[in-house]
């Protein structure tokens, strides 16, 4: 048989005062059962459905068929027992299998089949997927594009759920093979842990306890620390041997629509006479068929009024302007739980009540979606304003400041901005200077060429006609006139005795001290 191994755990969580659910971990067979219809009775569910399937899978490997064929059972088991019984009457029980069957070469592989809101995932590469899909309100809410799966999970219908062992006499059992791969890593649970533990956590979880009993204990700890509103069951197995991981975990897991079993009505086993037929959408149809005694198979729990009104109360008058579809199911437990409190029981409706919202459903979808445009536009607003006004105070950033340099030519230039520019936002000249590198003294030339920085221009300007210094030379020239020698000493000066020769009746020459003269010579 394949080398597996695993590790469970079943916790009656934080507000519950006892644990409806049951499981079966056994070689080669692994079951998460959650009941529903009070501990009196949803326990009995859920254990009746674990021993039917152990009694007809444990050490009997057989095919897919086998593993479908013990869950009918478990079904028929469970609804008979009810049926005879006033107080287990609309007892039920979700159920998922995992279990080690035979190929028709011979080889050994996985079947898993699965009804109701339990979960199971696959990680494969550091990545977790669920495999199978929930039979519950908020999953065809989903499946429609009217919530998301994060509003799911704090939905208030959450706990409606539209397809149980025990209900009806047949029910629809979906199932899948999968080859054995090693390092695989499967997840059973109950809701009591999605409900409370997101998948990234329950993924990190995964990847970072290699024993499979301590990853289990972990995960039920995480969601009692969570808050713990449901029972809390978890079974992980680890595929130890078989075939190399493939270079993707891509996979064909469209589950196969299986028979009801013998017990089924006449309409159910007409539905299910192809048994290789994919698995249509939750609350959907086969092209041109119908669902006969749907409002039976299908049922509104008789709590599910009360708790619509309540959450119309609270929400006010304009919820009552925008009803959802009324939903189709029955009430797996009352949100919130209280201590005392314990899983509704399913009871049938009219077909009247059962299509109560058909005739609303339009303006609800339509409202929805009117409600979901609205967002998305004006978040794009928004982003586009944050966008814009980031651009603007980083442009303002940029372009702050001045400095002064010399340009390419010698010139004295005051430029705007960051000396060495930042992204597209280039320093601009701002103004320029008559004054050059060839017209400063030296220690001038050494303060520009240290590109001063400013506040202003203005400061920029006083800088530039008060701390900068040009240069001016000048060189006195004088010249000695003798007999026939001129003698010029560089910036000395020799001056000849100055001699004034006034002749009668003329005006005395007055000499201007800025101008250098020759004196008049008398012979």
């Amino acid at each position: 048989m394949a080398q597996l191994e695993w590790g469970s755990v079943t916790h009656e969580g934080q507000i519950r005062t006892a644990n409806e659910d049951s499981l079966l971990v056994e070689p080669g067979v692994f079951v998460v059962a959650d009941g529903m219809g009070g501990h009196q009775a949803g326990e009995v569910a859920s254990a009746l459905a674990v021993e039917r399937i152990r009694r007809n899978l444990l050490g009997k490997p057989g095919v897919l068929d086998a593993v479908i064929t013990a869950i009918n059972d478990a079904n028929a088991d469970i609804h008979e027992a009810a049926s005879g019984d006033e107080t287990k009457q609309g007892m039920g029980t979700t159920v998922t299998a995992l279990a080690v069957i035979a190929t028709p070469n011979g080889d050994e592989a996985l079947g898993l089949a699965n009804v109701g809101d339990s979960r199971t995932y696959l990680f494969r590469h550091e990545r977790l997927r669920p495999i199978t899909v929930d039979h519950n309100y908020v999953q065809e809410l989903i499946d429609s594009g009217q919530i998301t799966p994060d509003e799911a999970r704090q939905h208030p219908r959450r706990n409606i759920i539209t397809r149980a062992l025990g209900i009806e006499s047949g029910v629809r059992v979906d199932a899948w093979t999968m080859p054995l791969v090693r390092g695989d890593r499967f997840l059973l649970c109950s809701d009591g842990l999605v409900d409370e533990v997101t998948d990234e956590d329950i993924a990190h979880v995964l990847a970072t306890h290699p024993d499979p009993q301590r990853t289990a204990e972990r995960l039920v700890e995480m969601a009692n620390d969570s808050g713990g509103r449901d029972n809390i069951t978890v079974i992980v197995v680890d595929v130890l041997d078989g075939s190399e991981p493939p270079a993707h975990d891509e996979m064909d897991l469209e589950p196969i629509w299986a028979t009801t079993g013998a017990g089924a009505t006449a309409g159910a086993a007409e539905r299910s006479e192809d048994t290789t037929e994919e698995v249509a959408i939750i609350g959907e149809t086969a092209p041109g068929e119908t669902t006969p005694d749907e409002a039976d198979l299908i049922a509104v729990a008789n709590v599910v009024e009360a708790v619509e009104n309540d959450r119309r109360k609270q929400a006010g008058a304009d919820a009552g302007n925008q009803p959802e579809p009324e939903p189709r199911g029955f009430v797996a437990d009352e949100l919130p739980p209280e201590p005392d409190e314990t899983r509704a029981r399913p009871a049938a409706t009219s077909a009247t009540s059962a299509t109560a919202g058909t005739d609303d459903t339009a303006t609800a979808d339509g409202t929805v979606k009117t409600k979901r445009r609205l967002g998305r536009f004006f978040a794009a607003v928004l982003l586009a304003a944050i966008l814009v006004a980031g651009f603007v105070i980083f442009a303002a950033w940029a372009r702050r400041g001045y400095y002064m340099a010399f340009d390419d030519s010698g010139d004295v230039v005051i430029y705007k901005g960051h000396k060495d520019g930042v992204l597209w936002f280039d320093p601009t000249e701002q103004g320029r200077s008559s004054l050059g590198r060839d017209r400063l003294d030296e220690e001038s030339i050494a303060r520009v060429e240290a590109e001063p920085e400013f506040e202003s221009q203005a400061s920029a300007e006083r800088y530039l006609n008060d701390v900068l210094t040009p240069t001016t030379t000048t060189t006195t020239t004088t010249t000695t006139t003798a007999a026939t020698t001129s003698t010029t000493a560089p910036r000395s000066t020799t001056t000849e005795p100055r001699s004034t020769t006034t002749r009668p009746g003329a005006t005395p020459t007055r000499t201007s001290p800025s101008r250098r003269t020759t004196p008049e010579t008398s012979s």
